[in-house]
């Protein structure tokens, strides 16, 4: 009697070893790479951007994503690579989507893999950003299927606040919202996460992550995580998980070479290429 044992493709080939692997650091550009001849299936791991930290927290993790996703050869894709949230005294949000703040921690940018450089509707996959810190607590993670919200570990009336609300994540089809202040004077609202970007914290908080959807930013508080995202159309197999260390995000994709590779390494370093960023 014949057993027969099925094996994902992509195992056996790495078992043959006969996988060429390449890794895509951050450079507060993109790339273009184009899929070799014979390439149906790549195997990427994208890490998102972990949040900002500031004097006494950290910034949310981001998001490492594993999928197998089906391309054409010839077929040319962008690999935007997220940055870490911004740390005091600097707040810029992290390549990428991560949103901005007042001097605390920023958010993470996320990661993700593209069929047109500026448009950001063409995304395949992608890996969330952290939400930025604050003197009251951890930025919120990355997250599939939603961003994570901050922690609330801090003083709870920071700021002379008499009550408040936390920012959320993220979703698969919305922004998170915003976090808020409230004061006997007003309310001191940030601004709500959006389709790719973070929220920013609008002057004295934690900026959202980046990613699919964007976290909400705080106000008197960290930042929410962005969401993750994988089209089913061309991804299996897909796994999310938190990742566990800081800072900028990478691309990593394998796949079984039948032709020599063209991976161009040409920067477009200017945000304002990223026309619907």
């Amino acid at each position: 009697m014949i057993i027969f044992i099925l094996i994902p493709l992509f195992v056996v080939l790495t078992l043959l070893n006969s996988v060429s692997t390449f890794l895509v650091q951050y450079t507060s550009g993109s790339h273009s790479w184009s899929v070799p001849l014979g390439v149906s299936k790549i195997y990427v791991q994208l890490t998102g951007g972990s949040g900002g930290a500031d004097a006494t927290y950290n910034g949310g993790f981001g998001e490492i994503v594993t999928s197998l996703i089906s391309v054409t050869p010839g077929q040319t894709l962008y690999l935007v690579v997220g940055g870490e949230g911004g740390k005091p005294p600097v707040g810029s949000g992290g390549f990428n989507g991560g949103g901005g703040n007042g001097g605390n921690g920023a958010g993470g940018g996320g990661d993700d893999i593209r069929t047109a450089l500026s448009d950001t509707s063409t995304r395949i996959v992608v890996a969330a950003g952290g939400g930025g810190s604050y003197g009251t607590g951890t930025g919120g993670n990355g997250g599939y299927p939603s961003g994570a919200t901050p922690s609330s570990t801090g003083a709870t009336n920071y700021n002379g606040c008499t009550t408040w609300t936390y920012p959320t994540g993220g979703t698969q089809t919305a922004g998170g919202s915003f976090g808020q202040c409230i004061l006997a004077r007003g309310t001191f609202p940030a601004t709500a996460g959006t389709y790719w970007a973070g929220g920013d914290s609008a002057g004295d908080g934690g900026g959202g992550g980046g990613g699919y959807y964007g976290g909400g930013g705080g106000r008197t508080m960290a930042g929410a995580g962005g969401s993750s995202y994988c089209n089913p159309t061309y991804c299996s197999s897909t796994a999310y998980s938190v990742a566990t260390t800081y800072g900028n995000g990478s691309i990593q994709i394998s796949y079984a070479p039948t032709a020599t590779p063209t991976f161009s390494p040409t920067l477009h370093r200017n945000p304002d290429s990223f026309t619907d960023l």
